[in-house]
């Protein structure tokens, strides 16, 4: 101990020292792709004021940002969905509806895939230097993406070596040594890509609830993060709820650690009876297997059709939507696993039971109320729950329990309640101008039934390329009305 004390306090020492400096705060960070010091944007060498993007490593091209033209400059972010949007009709149908004489619009969209709000938080700041004087945040669904690529980072380090260096990173001292053997100056490289790895569905699978609520409350800071930044530079904010598919099943359902053993196995055996009992033409919609989930390219593969093969017929959606077949790509396109989901959402809907399928799904709900008297917040439980109480008439449970099946999903890949009630929350209480778009009450106001479903989404997140289109109209009537004449002068 007398050899530790000397050194004990020459570290408490440098401590106060560097706190006095304002040094040292910067965590040292072991996660590449988390670093706020990588460069996301970097100056455009061949245009002088220019900016380009680092930020896809090869997946996808670059984009260049010209020098400011005087229009009024619009930065979208967020994921994959924003990555999707397609900003040049957003920017079009802005300036055809633009005042005559006003600065007009100019859209960028720096949205991209497999980016939660962590990683956008980051990019965020470093666009600061676009000078934006409008920023669209469109976020929710990748908080658990972010999660998992963090936790097979982690895998790559001896437990006790990464938690050495946690422990570590909370001293100032540590992290203003790693900070000056950092090199600095010059355009330094994005580190590799933290998307190049595959999503696994067990990950998260013993994930406690609370857990799963601390990661959103992370969601929570960083969108007041991206807030306090851009409204201490006066730049407009709208901050966007985002639109999932209710008919997509959750991603991590198993049991509570604290159930007892005995109960688990008679939750597994509840689920399973449920299952085993729901009529095989709405079985795809209730399995939560990898191998029955749609994903996005379900819907670019081409298929040869039976010269017979009848198109499923699918719910239409009012105006401006107008969902159904016409937002979809041609039935040529639909993989043999899009087919099946789709026949089963028409059936789904029609509710056009035989008296032997009521009967059977009578004896689900009882198997499903079994599961959910063991474990109320199961999302599967809650979820099968849903799609029963639908078929059977009662769609306001239907529209209850789908709610609760995504809302206690323990690593969702998609936006909920949760996620969407953090931003219906933010916005209102934010300094400066920022303003709320709840996307998912408008479409879950459209929605037949107050359901959305697969007309609208190619799978739990993703709408189809159409249905973006048709969002692009909705964003520029919002930001037309919200921002009527700021920075116009008039």
């Amino acid at each position: 101990m007398g050899a530790l004390l000397p050194a004990l306090l020459i570290l408490g020492a440098g401590e106060a020292l560097l706190t006095a400096l304002g040094l040292g705060s910067q965590p040292h960070r072991l996660d590449r792709g988390f670093d706020d010091r990588a460069a996301y944007l970097v100056p455009d060498p061949e245009v002088v004021g220019g900016w380009r993007t680092q930020m896809f490593d090869g997946a996808a091209p670059e984009r260049t940002v010209a020098p400011r033209d005087g229009r009024r400059r619009v930065v979208l972010f967020g994921g994959s969905n924003t990555e999707s949007f397609p900003h040049a009709l957003l920017e079009a149908t802005l300036n055809e509806r633009a005042t005559p004489g006003s600065r007009g619009w100019e859209v960028l969209n720096l949205g991209r895939n497999g980016y939660g709000s962590e990683r956008v938080a980051i990019l965020f700041e470093q666009a600061m230097a676009l000078e934006p004087d409008v920023v669209v945040i469109y976020s929710g669904h990748n908080e658990f993406v972010e999660a998992g690529f963090r936790a097979e980072l982690a895998e790559g380090l001896a437990p006790a070596l990464r938690s050495a260096i946690e422990v570590a990173s909370r001293l100032r001292t540590f992290n203003a040594l790693c900070a000056a053997l950092r090199p600095e100056g010059g355009a330094r490289e994005l580190r590799p890509k933290p998307e190049a790895w595959n999503w696994e569905y067990k990950r998260f699978e013993d994930l406690p609830y609370d857990a799963t609520l601390e990661r959103f409350e992370r969601y929570r800071e960083n969108l007041e993060r991206m807030v306090r930044s851009a409204s201490k530079r006066g730049i407009d904010v709208v901050l966007c709820t985002v639109i999932s598919n209710a008919l997509a099943p959750p991603f991590a359902t198993t049991a509570d650690a604290h159930l007892p053993d005995a109960d688990r196995v008679d939750l597994e055996r509840h689920l399973d009876d449920a299952l085993e009992r729901v009529p095989e033409r709405f079985r795809i919609l209730y399995s939560n297997a990898a191998s029955d989930r749609l994903h996005v390219n379900d819907w670019q593969v081409p298929a040869r059709l039976a010269g017979d093969a009848r198109v499923p017929t699918l719910r239409r959606w009012p105006a401006p939507v107008r969902a159904g077949r016409a937002l979809l790509p041609a039935p040529e396109r639909w993989s043999p696993r899009a087919w099946r989901v789709l026949a089963a959402q028409e059936a789904f809907f029609a509710r056009e039971l035989a008296a032997a399928e009521r009967s059977a799904l009578a004896g689900v709900q009882t198997a499903c109320k079994a599961a959910l008297a063991l474990q109320s917040d199961h999302p599967l439980a809650n979820f099968r729950f849903g799609l029963t109480a639908w078929l059977l008439g009662d769609d306001a449970g239907a529209v209850e329990y789908l709610d609760r099946a995504a809302r206690y999903d323990r690593a969702p890949r998609k936006g909920n309640g949760v996620s969407n009630a953090i931003v219906r929350a933010v916005a209102p209480n934010a300094q400066g101008a920022v303003r709320l778009f709840d996307v998912a009450a408008l479409y879950a106001q459209r929605a037949p039934d107050g359901v959305i479903g697969y007309e609208l989404m190619k799978d739990e997140c993703h709408l189809h390329e159409r249905a973006y289109e048709v969002l692009m109209y909705d964003f520029a009537d919002f930001l037309a009305s919200a921002l009527p004449a700021n920075g116009d002068g008039e």
